[in-house]
């Protein structure tokens, strides 16, 4: 019988292969099925909140792709990253210089609400207001998780996935008519440029997930 080509995870080259694919499949799958959500999201008039059934959907999907991308890399052979891994690992380093995370959202003529958590003097204040009155009331309030706890949950939520800027298509609906929103994020370093995204009656796929994240600092 003769000899196989086998890696120190006993594949042999055309297995690698075949993960390799796998796991360029998954990325692929993964990245139109969140777009397809947000486009359902919208249909819906539910921006901000996924289905049960989504959720489960994407984190079968995302299951899927580490686990094959881990045997991958027992077999010995590396995938080169892809273009939106490079740019976590990029974001992953910006946020340890992060002196600034401020996010608003509300309604163009009605109530809104700011967060903003200084990280240089380690701070958070909750402001609310209504658009037609000029009181604004301000809370600094303590905060209930650290400063690199903050920065994990946020880096989970994956910010590299959404786009600059989410617009209404076009259609006019009932749910979240005229909500507009702004997630700014200062760096200490002045190479960067401040990170902005903001929308206005549309939402990236996970919106919630930074919503919670506020809601639990």
């Amino acid at each position: 019988m003769p000899h196989q080509n086998l890696n120190k995870a006993g594949m042999n080259p055309a297995a690698v292969r075949e993960k390799a694919n796998q796991v360029r499949s998954y990325r692929r799958r993964l990245a139109v099925y969140k777009t397809k959500i947000e486009n359902d999201m919208f249909e819906r008039g539910q921006d901000m909140f996924l289905l049960p059934h989504e959720t489960k959907a994407i984190q079968a999907l995302q299951t899927a792709l580490d686990t094959t991308h881990h045997e991958l890399t027992k077999s010995g052979h590396q995938l080169p990253p892809s273009r939106m891994e490079n740019q976590k690992v990029s974001l992953a380093k910006r946020m340890q210089t992060m002196i600034l995370f401020s996010f608003e959202i509300g309604s163009r003529d009605g109530d809104a609400y700011i967060f903003d958590y200084n990280f240089s003097n380690n701070q958070i204040i909750k402001t609310s207001y209504k658009r037609c009155n000029p009181k604004i009331s301000s809370t600094i309030v303590l905060q209930t998780m650290t400063k690199a706890d903050f920065i994990y949950a946020l880096y989970k939520i994956d910010l590299v996935d959404w786009e600059k800027r989410y617009k209404e298509k076009g259609l006019q609906r009932q749910a979240c008519e005229n909500l507009k929103w702004a997630l700014t994020i200062r760096w200490k370093s002045r190479g960067y440029r401040d990170l902005l995204i903001e929308g206005f009656n549309d939402f990236p796929y996970n919106f919630e997930q930074l919503l919670s994240l506020i809601q639990r600092t």
